[in-house]
């Protein structure tokens, strides 16, 4: 689950069409002409060096961010 500020925002993997990491950030590209910058230190669960590979492993399944 992807969250701005207090508002969470469920993303499908299917609409995520490219990824990219910095040392402090992802891009995560989405359809729609539309894109996320996340910083890292702001990731509250899961690991920060799988996050990338995580996100590529599922942009072809269908399933959404929360689930």
């Amino acid at each position: 689950m992807i969250c701005a500020e207090e508002n969470e925002e469920h993303l499908s993997y299917t609409r995520i069409k490219s990824a990219f990491e910095s040392l402090h950030l992802w891009l995560v590209v989405c359809d729609d002409e539309c894109a996320l910058l996340l910083q890292k230190k702001d990731l509250r669960s899961g690991n920060a060096d799988s996050f990338l590979s995580d996100i590529i492993s599922k942009m072809n399944t269908g399933t959404d961010v929360s689930g």
